[in-house]
């Protein structure tokens, strides 16, 4: 007996996870330049401001908003979250320095209580090691932001545009915090 689920589907091209997650944070890069164009547009009453970015919408299936107000909230959740989300990129380029490469930004003296210490190596490994997973969660959310803004943008489900302000609210919330601190 085959299993159905392991055959493939004619004309159904698989995608890699590198592919997905490298096209899902590009997708994130540009959420809030394109939230302010759309903002932007919302604002504007002409509406041949952007023609060429309604039709790449309606190519990749997405429906244009109803009222320019509707445009102009998706505009502000999508600045929101493009910015949410070059924070969480410039964590991870931390992660990344501070974790991955500890050994390389700091000088040969372990000091006490480093982890991994005391020896140099060790306290490397364990930056390295802890770091990794920080990475991976990270990229998850990134992949799981723009897959949410995209389901946003289509107009899908009724659970999509709450959970949108939800993660919306969250990121202001974070960096209101952050902002505390400094």
């Amino acid at each position: 007996m085959t299993d159905v689920m392991s055959r493939p589907v004619p004309g159904v091209r698989r995608r890699g996870w590198i592919r997905v997650l490298v096209q899902a944070i590009r997708y994130d890069v540009l959420l809030a330049p394109v939230g302010v164009m759309t903002m932007v547009d919302a604002l504007s009453r002409a509406p041949h401001i952007a023609p060429h970015r309604r039709r790449h919408l309606a190519a990749q299936g997405a429906q244009q908003p109803e009222s320019r107000w509707r445009r102009f909230g998706v505009g502000v959740l999508s600045v929101v979250l493009g910015v949410g989300c070059w924070f969480l990129m410039g964590l991870g380029a931390l992660a990344v320095v501070r974790g991955l490469g500890w050994g390389l930004v700091e000088d040969r003296v372990v000091e006490p209580g480093t982890w991994g210490g005391p020896s140099w190596g060790g306290a490397w490994a364990v930056h390295a090691l802890l770091a990794v997973p920080c990475l991976v969660v990270l990229a998850a959310v990134l992949r799981g932001i723009a897959a949410l803004h995209q389901r946003l943008v289509r107009g899908e489900g009724k659970w999509v545009l709450p959970a949108t302000v939800a993660v919306a609210a969250g990121w202001v919330a974070l960096f209101w915090s952050w902002l505390g601190q400094v």
